[in-house]
């Protein structure tokens, strides 16, 4: 008789990651033999697979350590990674805009400027850092190649590539900056000819999947089952959605205190953690249930629906301004898990989120926002009543919407764009889906065992920057991308904010025996005895133009022919970063043309500052924009001068 399963052994899944090709090979131990009424168990197997080239369409692999580090998490074969790389310089379409960088901005020239600190920072902490304007892509594009879908998301993507491909896999992470009629998003499609918009899904893969063709069928409707999405991506992406120059500046404040000193010195809520938890998320404890995954946690808080998930009354507690109140006393990390919205999430609700009237307790975006029938009209429970300016929290959500990438809600946001963008409060980061997220009775849904893959990822796999473990999150679904509610999540779930901030897992170090010297025109940085360091150092006035030097996975290194002034910059995942900053800056006899950031403890600049210079004004002129960033003063002397158009700031 024809025994079940007829082959033991099957290929299900195949993808590229980062180039690398990645095999999912299904074994089965048992087979039955239904006339026999017979369980054959099979004790050992060989396994052979047979390989080709890929001369059509050769893949760039990148060998660097965060791509291994990942690779490895994936496969059972690690040792065997290295035996599969293949040299190929595959190129992109080289056009006069594509850069060779590991991080780039994407924004628009309205934004851009607004980005100058942002970049000086990832520049001087040692990533390679460019912004590219949506008007450059979109006059030097037409489209997707690989898709042959000819519209603004495509010539994005197609960008990306070109960027990746073109520089032998440099490229690494992407941030998609402003609101979406700005810099567009791409839906996925969930199921083939779908017409249900909750179904056509705001997706962030489609830009950093540069394998999949996304339109196999030409019908308009892209990354549906029919079509050959790759649900492994070659670089990571993070999203914001700013309107403004103000919001891009409130996030970019967010974003450099979490990183460089959050809490302004008081580090303690970093290993602190807050979470509510209602409905069919309570039922199963799912905030306890993550939080025992995070090892970094060392105190944690969860409210709970009264009474339990299944109530026949509406719960007195928590309330939204309970919950925001809570919030307010510093904590590092945070989810409200319940039924959500583009602008609200439920706190606590009768039964399982009853529908009638006045019977839930909800969060807002903004506390002036009136939100459906069912909601109890209360005061404080918007993110505007957050009060933890200087305790940015990375927020991870898996309710529905809340993080909807296309919602036009008139003056109201969704709730990812009013906490990293909008509010002074909140944070820099928040992790949420644009559509549906999901849930069972009586056992954990989908959402939230990739909330737990995310912890896992970060807990155990010492994954820290937050781009790459929402990536790593998803990896456990990518084999079953037939199953809808896997493939939607994929499409789903994204991350809002920098993807290559690292997540704080303790209370941080110091650098506090670091020390520089100099011998000539040598630079010696010495950690003070850390191992496993990356040390910075770069030109002071050029932003890194001129010398720009980073070294990996050192205790100290000694830097030749460095020009005076320059920065330096030593990092280490939880230790505050080491800044040493030029003590005098002198800025004399020259005509700035482009964009700069300066940092240094006193500035002087004037035509007649310093006798280690030539006289001569001092002129921004072409549209530039310039920061001086100082620590104790600026004094500006006579031929200063600003040129109508361009810009000039002190911080």
């Amino acid at each position: 008789s024809i025994p079940y399963p007829y082959e033991i052994v099957r290929i299900v899944h195949q993808n590229y990651f980062r180039g690398h090709h990645v095999v999912t090979v299904a074994v089965f131990p048992f087979r039955y033999y239904p006339s026999k009424n017979r369980l054959e168990f099979i004790t050992r197997l060989d396994i052979t697979i047979n390989y080709s080239p890929n001369n059509n369409d050769p893949k760039v692999q990148p060998k660097d350590d965060m791509t291994i580090q990942l690779l490895s998490s994936m496969v059972e074969n690690k040792e065997d990674i290295k035996d599969f790389y293949i040299e190929n310089n595959k190129s992109g379409t080289k056009t006069n805009i594509v850069v060779d960088c590991e991080y780039l901005v994407i924004t628009s020239q309205s934004l851009a400027p607004a980005f100058t600190r942002f970049m000086a920072w990832k520049k001087r902490k040692g990533v390679d850092i460019k912004l590219v304007t949506v008007e450059d892509i979109y006059a030097n594009y037409t489209g997707d190649n690989i898709s042959d879908i000819n519209d603004n998301p495509g010539k994005i993507r197609q960008y990306l590539a070109d960027v990746y491909n073109g520089n032998n896999g440099r490229l690494k992470y992407a941030l998609l900056a402003g609101y979406y009629t700005v810099v567009p998003v791409r839906t996925g499609y969930n199921s083939d000819n779908t017409t249900n918009p909750m179904y056509i899904i705001p997706t962030d893969l489609y830009f950093a999947d540069f394998d999949g063709d996304w339109e196999v069928d030409n019908d308009g409707r892209y990354g549906e089952p029919q079509d050959n999405v790759d649900f492994q991506p070659e670089i990571f992406i993070g999203r914001i959605g700013p309107q403004t120059t103000q919001e891009v500046e409130n996030w970019t404040r967010k974003t450099l205190l979490y990183e460089q000193n959050p809490g302004n010195g008081d580090y303690s809520y970093l290993t602190r953690a807050f979470f509510t938890q209602a409905d069919q998320m309570q039922d199963t404890d799912d905030a306890n249930t993550v939080l025992d995954v995070c090892s970094w946690i060392l105190s944690r808080v969860v409210f709970s629906e009264e009474g339990g998930p299944s109530t026949t009354y509406t719960p007195a507690h928590p309330t939204g301004q309970e919950a925001i109140s809570e919030f307010n006393n510093h904590y590092g990390f945070c989810s409200f898990m319940g039924h959500g919205g583009a602008d609200n999430v439920a706190i606590a609700t009768k039964g399982y989120h009853n529908e009638e009237q006045n019977s839930k307790y909800k969060l807002n975006s903004f506390d002036w926002h009136e939100g459906g029938c069912c909601y109890i009209s209360e005061n404080g429970n918007g993110f505007d009543n957050m009060t933890n300016y200087n305790y940015p929290t990375i927020m991870y959500s898996l309710s529905c919407e809340t993080a909807q990438t296309d919602f036009y809600g008139g003056q109201n946001r969704s709730m990812a764009e009013a906490y990293t963008v909008v509010v002074n409060g909140g944070g820099s980061h928040y992790l949420g889906n644009t559509r549906y997220g999901f849930h069972n009775f009586g056992q954990h849904g989908l959402s939230s065992n990739m909330f737990h893959d995310f912890v896992n990822a970060i807990s155990n796999n010492s994954i820290y920057k937050l781009g790459e473990a929402e990536a790593f999150s998803k990896l456990n679904y990518i084999d079953d991308s037939n199953n809808s509610n896997s493939r939607y999540l994929q499409f789903s779930h994204n991350l809002f904010g920098c993807p290559e901030t690292e997540i704080w897992t303790a209370t941080p170090s110091l650098f506090s025996s670091a020390s520089v010297s100099e011998n000539g025109s040598d630079v010696t940085v010495n950690s003070g005895g850390v191992s496993g360091c990356t040390i910075c150092v770069m030109s002071a006035l050029d932003n890194g133009s001129s010398y720009y030097d980073v070294e990996t996975n050192v205790s100290s290194y000694t830097f030749t022919s460095v020009p005076q002034p320059y920065l330096v910059t030593i990092t280490k995942h939880d230790y505050i970063p080491y800044l040493k900053d030029p003590d005098n800056i002198y800025i004399q006899d020259e005509t700035i043309t482009n964009d700069r950031y300066i940092y240094g403890v006193n500035f002087f600049a004037g035509e007649n500052v310093t006798n280690q210079l030539p006289q001569g004004p001092v002129v921004i002129t072409n549209n530039s924009n310039v920061i001086f960033d100082y620590s104790n003063g600026v004094s500006l002397e006579g031929g200063f001068e600003v040129q109508s158009g361009s810009t000039f700031e002190v911080k």
